[in-house]
This record gives C-alpha cells, structure tokens and sequence, in this order.
C-alpha cells in the first residue's frame, strides 16, 4: 500500500468518529533564536487514545454485522487490524499476488500467508499490552503463525485461503489475546457510498437495507434517482475471484450481483437517454495511453457481460409473458404506458450494439460515448430513416489512426405491418449496386455469439446448413444486410466462407413475413456504411400463435402430381422446417425468415426434380402459388389433411373468394379444414 493510500484510510477513520487532525508544535533553533511552528499532523490510527480506538471498532462492528455478505469483506494489504488486549490499532503488510478487489487500479486481496503486521521502528505492533506486568508492558508479538477462520472456498495466490472479516490469529505469547480485523482494507475506497453499496437506488422515504431482496425483487426501478458513484464501484468490483455461479444468499458477491441484475431491469425500463448514456460510460475501462500515443481503445469493462447477460434474461422474461400482467408487476417490469415492450427491446438493443461498437479515445476526451441522442424525425441524409430512434456519438479511428467521430443509429422498435423504412434504408444504400445481401449463418452467428457469450445447446438444419444457436439466447439472429462487396471487410478464410453462404433476400416477401408474424423489428447501422446495417426481429404477443398456426398447416399441405400419384411432398419438408416444430419461439423465427425469404427454393425441393431451375425463388413465392400450382404446363395437386381425409386445397379457405388467390395470412391465423 501507498503512503497515499495510508493517509486516506486512516483520515477516514477519523472522519468516521468525528475526530479532527491533531495540532502539533514544532520548535527549532535557528540563530540563537527559539522558533515555535503549530502544524496539523497527517491522521495515525496509532494516535488514536483508547476510547476513540474502542469507538473505531464499535463503529466498524456494526458495519459489517450487516454487510458480512459482500465482496468488500475480503481483507485486503493496509487492512487495520487490532489486539483484544493491545493499545493501539496496526494494519496488514501483506503480499501481492495478482488479484484485486477492482478491474482498474484495484488493491491487492490477501491470502492466509500474509501474517506481517505493521511495527512503527523500534516500538512495538500494539502498544502496550493488558497482559504484561511490570515495568515493560508493551507488546512483545512480532511473529504470527497462523490465521484462523479463513475463507476456503475463495482461494488468492496459488491455491490459498482469502482472508475476511472473520478471520484472526492468536497472539504467539497470550493465547486469549486475538488478532482480528477492525477493517477490511476496502471501506475508505467506497468514501460516502460504502453505506450504501451496493444500492444504486437513492430513497426518498425510509430506507429498506439492500439485502432484502423479497422488497427488490418486485421493486419497480422507473423513474428512480439512482447513485452514480455506487453504479461505478458496481461496475469495476472483480467479480472474477468470485464463484460464477453464485446461489446462495450467503455467498460472498451474491448482493453485488443482484445488483447489478436490479440496474438492468432499471435499464430496461429507463427513459432518459442521458441516463442510459451515463450508466454504460461508467462500465468502460479507463484507457491505457501509450507514451507517444494520443488515441487509445475504450473497452467496456468485465461486469458489463454480466449486466447484459441479466438484461437479457430479464427481456426474455418480458416476451415470454406479454398478455401477463400480473407477472411484470410481481417483477417491478410493468408500467401503465403505451407498449413498454417496445422501449424494453430499444433498450435491449442498445446494450448489444454496445458491445460491438469499435470506440476509441484521446487524452483530451472524458467519456467513451460522448451523447445518446433521440433522432429528430426531421432530420436528412440517413438519419431520416431512423425518426425517433436512437443516435449514438463516440470516436473511432479511420485507416490513418487518426480519430475521428462516428455515430451509429438505431431504429425504435415496431411491429412491422410493413417494412417500408427498412426497405427505403437498404435502397439508400444500394445506390447504384443492383443486389443486396443477408449474410447468413456464418458472419451473423459469430455476431450472435459476441453479444450471447454463451456455449450452443440447440442445433438445428435448415438450408442444407447446421444452425447453431444457444438456448439463452433472447433475441433471434442478429442479420447483416450487405452489398455484393459486403465481404470485404472479413479477414480472408471468413471472406470466402461468406461468398459461400450468402443469399438474396426479397425485401417484399421479409415484409410480408413480418406483417404475417407481427413481430417487432428493430435495425442499426454506423454512419453511412451500408455493410453494418442489421436488424433483428422479436416476438409480439401473438408471435408464437401465429408460427404454431403455420406449422401446424404447412405440417398437413402436400403436393403431387396428379390423384394417382403415390409420392407426394409436405410443404413442411420442401421448407425444411419440421426439425424446429419442438425448438424455441426464438429459433423458429430465425428459420421461418430464412425458409420463406431467401433465395433459396428449388424445383429439386418441390418436384424432387432436379433441372437446375426454379419457378419460385422464395417459400413465400412458393406459398402464393400453392392455389394453382403449375410446372413444366402440367398443373400439381395440393392437398391439405383434415380429420375427413385429403381435400384440394381449392376447397378450403386458405383461397381468397372465387377467383382463386392465395390468402397467405389465412396459414398464420387459422388451422385450415
């Protein structure tokens, strides 16, 4: 520990017990003359009288009888710790074994060899002792064996207990006389907020004690002040030294950690873009400059993943319980406003696309986003497109590596009855390129897992291609539409991956597809570069009604060629979707727009005849034509299977009146008979 360390925890301590630097005299001799000079000596804790010693550790008992749960109980080097029966308070010298209480500057946690207590000179650790008699009563200790108490389950160093608040040693020459910690190490850091860490929310009534989660879990955080400095300490604490898989109440981190799940929910919920853009500046690390250099990264800081990876099982909540009131409110995630389904999924969004922004700083800028602005709806140029949304400005290098800055938007969350201003986006980009692209389960699964930080648990086939995607995963693909030139920014093995998988996608059949789902859609891109540009979709409340619906009629529709064939196809095997029939809502719409909106349809897959054509290059091409189905001038039979047997799908209501056009809605809407 630093001597400027030392000064601040002790100057702590006094402030603690309301006691002011002591005022010292000074005389000196100069020139026959006798000077006097009155100063105020640095705060000691070793010049604290007895009573104030005893107030010190009353005071910080009580402290932790209440906080013995958070990581801030872990002992760390400069910990005070004090003799039951010595004078004076002394503090840990203990090693540095590469793990810190924070991710930026952090002081170092001890381990039960860290057994060296300070001694001022040639005085003794504690003063005098209680135990000694005659004329030299002062403490004898100088060498301790062995901590006592120590946390086993939380090792530093190799393989080594942590020491914590409970821990102690007994004193080598008076075995009743124990050495205990009065403080951690830790409190001083926390100055003001350590009261009230890890509670991010400022109350205006009575004050409910962070730990009690029955009151936290349904609290609803929307609209609540909220501390900024707890916010920071929540966002560098390492939690890494921590079990990841906290349960227990009485685990060291839990609070924190819920916490931390608390501030997403807040998050979600929140309104204020200014807010919004304050909370994340303070998960960003401070940038390592280098000694010529006047531009460095900005990378967000480790417990960011945690509080996305709540985010997104809190948005995950949401969705599944749409028509659910009663569960929002039981969760504190429902507001009487106009589809808070819609700002908790921007929300969402902004957190994701958080991760993925390549966002650099120089000496002279503070904050790694400087503003996250709403879009004026009047606005030119591309942000005209993205009325309402969400403008977010930070600098970024360019290929000299000079700094410059960038703004990437994003679009307010709807449900598309058409897609209009998606479209006209990607005609904006196009400019004069005839195609664009959806780079398709090669580039975009690796942007799913960069956001989901999770291990695949669910594999699926679809276009001839295995899909993976991770069971936790909230939200569907995040899908990249790119020029013809949209690989160029991949390295070469990824480049030539993409060119292999890359589809056209028909902008009016995604439309319609999404105006048959009533999903939500919500697209990005970073500046005017119209390779960024990406959307993604998630569920309404009727989403998933909907895709049973379709499933369970594409599951009954076959095709043939005549009533006297015997081999016919089901529409769910020429889509290739009956493998998803059991998989999650999320999975399915993934699939659904990649069976009915890409490129990707066959005579092969129709027929069974392979002639390297195709009279439809689209499943939703295909579903509009399953009313008069014809190849090669010969009309095909489709049928649908009813609980009376087969019927000509001519005779359902599938047909819009008598003139015989497809009504595709019907297949999402009702169960054909």
């Amino acid at each position: 520990m630093t001597q400027e360390e030392k000064v601040a925890q002790d100057a702590w301590l006094f402030q603690l017990i309301g006691k002011n630097k002591i005022k010292v005299k000074a005389t000196q001799y100069v020139s026959g003359y006798t000077i006097t000079n009155e100063y105020y000596k640095a705060e000691d804790i070793r010049d604290l009288f007895d009573s104030e010693r005893e107030k010190v550790i009353e005071q910080m008992k009580i402290y932790w009888a209440n906080h013995e749960q958070l990581s801030t109980e872990f002992l760390v080097n400069g910990a005070i710790v004090g003799c039951s029966q010595g004078a004076k308070l002394s503090r840990i010298e203990g090693k540095d074994h590469g793990v810190y209480t924070d991710n930026i500057g952090g002081q170092a946690l001890l381990n039960e060899d860290d057994r060296s207590i300070y001694k001022e000179g040639f005085g003794s650790i504690f003063g005098t002792c209680k135990y000694e008699t005659g004329k030299n009563k002062k403490c004898k200790a100088e060498i301790f064996s062995k901590w006592y108490g120590t946390n086993q389950s939380t090792q530093i160093g190799e393989g080594k207990a942590s020491l914590t608040m409970s821990s102690y040693m007994n004193c080598p020459f008076h075995s009743k006389a124990l050495i205990q910690p009065v403080t951690s190490g830790q409190e001083f850091n926390f100055s003001d907020s350590l009261f009230k860490y890890p509670k991010f929310v400022v109350e205006s009534g009575e004050e409910v004690i962070y730990s009690n989660v029955g009151y936290w879990n349904s609290y609803n955080f929307y609209k609540r002040k909220i501390n900024m400095t707890v916010i920071r300490k929540l966002a560098i604490r390492n939690m890494s030294f921590l079990s990841p898989t906290i349960e227990q109440t009485n685990s060291k981190g839990y609070y924190e950690r819920k916490w931390l799940e608390y501030l997403a929910k807040y998050m979600l919920l929140c309104n204020s873009k200014e807010k919004l853009r304050d909370i994340i500046n303070k998960f960003y690390d401070k940038p390592s400059f280098g000694i010529a250099s006047a531009v460095a990264k900005n990378n967000l800081l480790d417990n960011y993943n945690l509080l996305f990876q709540s985010s997104s099982s809190w948005l995950q909540s949401v969705l599944n319980n749409q028509r659910n009131e009663t569960f929002l409110r039981a969760v504190g995630l429902w507001l009487e406003e106009d589809d808070v389904f819609a700002r908790v999924i921007e929300n969402y969004f902004l957190l994701a696309i958080m991760k993925m922004l390549p966002n650099y700083g120089a000496r002279k800028e503070e904050d790694a986003i400087v503003y996250i602005n709403v879009v004026d709806s009047f606005d030119e140029g591309i942000k005209k497109y993205y009325g309402n949304g969400i403008d977010i400005h930070y600098y970024m290098i360019d290929a000299v590596t000079s700094i410059r800055p960038a703004h990437t938007y994003i679009s307010k969350a709807k449900i598309n009855l058409d897609t209009s201003n998606m479209e006209r986006i990607w005609d904006y980009f196009a400019k004069n390129r005839k195609d664009s692209f959806v780079e398709l389960l090669v580039i975009n699964l690796g942007v799913t897992y960069a956001l989901s930080q999770v291990a695949p648990e669910v594999t699926v086939a679809v276009l001839g291609t295995l899909i993976s995607l991770p069971v936790a995963l909230t939200a569907s693909v995040a899908w990249t539409v790119a020029s013809s030139y949209g690989a160029a920014w991949i390295e070469e093995k990824a480049s030539e991956e993409f060119e292999k998988k890359r589809y056209e996608q028909s902008r009016k059949d995604l439309g319609d597809l999404f105006s048959k789902l009533k999903v939500y859609t919500i697209f990005a891109n970073n500046d005017e570069n119209a390779d960024s540009f990406t959307y993604q979709v998630f569920p309404s409340s009727e989403t998933e009604i909907l895709i049973n619906n379709f499933m369970n009629n594409i599951s009954r529709i076959y095709i043939r060629r005549n009533k006297r064939s015997q081999e016919k196809r089901c529409l769910i095997d020429i889509l290739e979707l009956k493998k998803i029939s059991d998989k999650p809502l999320k999975l399915k719409i993934d699939c659904l727009i990649a069976a009915l909106t890409l490129d990707t349809m066959t005579n092969g897959r129709i027929f069974g005849v392979e002639d390297g054509e195709s009279i439809v290059s689209t499943g939703m091409e295909l579903l509009d034509m399953l009313g008069e189905l014809i190849y090669k001038g010969k009309t095909y039979l489709v049928e649908v299977q009813t609980v009376n047997g087969e019927i000509d799908i001519k005779n359902t209501s599938f047909l819009s009146g008598t003139n015989k056009y497809v009504d595709i809605s019907k297949l999402f809407t009702m169960i054909l008979e």
